[in-house]
């Protein structure tokens, strides 16, 4: 059996968005580059929502022509 991670953002009164409708209190951390790196690199699939497909539709085509650093 495999397993299965849920990932989600979301704060204690149930939103992740201000009440601007912002995400700006969020920051890349890069010290998690490489354990995000592995984790996706450990896993045979992704299921998306609504919302999160349709904002990475237009990455997910190109996303093999990025530079990417590689953190293996």
């Amino acid at each position: 059996m495999s397993d299965l991670i849920l990932q989600i953002a979301v704060s204690l009164d149930g939103y992740i968005e201000d009440q601007r409708g912002s995400i700006d209190f969020m920051v890349n951390d890069t010290s998690m580059d490489a354990d995000h790196t592995a984790t996706l690199r450990s896993i045979d699939g992704m299921i998306y929502g609504r919302k999160a497909h349709a904002l990475l539709a237009d990455f997910w085509p190109t996303a093999g022509q990025s530079a990417v650093a590689d953190t293996s």
